[in-house]
């Protein structure tokens, strides 16, 4: 292993990281360590923050930023950006399924959008 785990300026990569190592992190308690580490080997390494942030309930941007400071990195990341998608360059059928759906929140906190139902004639 080539990553070190250590606080002291160096980094804790949450691909690797046990959960004595993460709980080191402030923020970061043992549920969550223990969250982190099942969802890692449910669904594989995270690729990245991004991803990272919708796999883990609650851990937000504001969070995430904070343990980013402390060393966190996530596939050797250290920064939080969302890509920025603009209107023209999405689909017309993205737009016509969004703006047809309702906005629902699942049990984990996902957003999804669900159509309403289609009455038969």
């Amino acid at each position: 292993m080539s990553r070190s785990f250590a606080l002291d300026g160096l980094v804790v990569e949450v691909n690797e990281a046990t959960e004595k190592q993460l709980v080191q992190l402030k923020g970061v308690g043992s549920k969550t360590a223990q969250l982190i580490i099942q969802e890692r080997q449910r669904a594989g390494a995270f690729r990245s923050v991004q991803e990272f942030s919708a796999r883990i309930k609650g851990m937000g941007k504001k969070k995430i930023e904070k343990l980013l400071q402390q060393g966190m990195r996530v596939n050797g990341q250290a920064t939080f950006t969302v890509p920025s998608v603009e209107k023209s360059s999405r689909s017309a059928t993205v737009d016509a399924y969004v703006s047809s759906s309702k906005k629902e929140e699942t049990a984990e906190g996902k957003i999804m959008y669900v159509r309403p139902k289609q009455l038969s004639h």
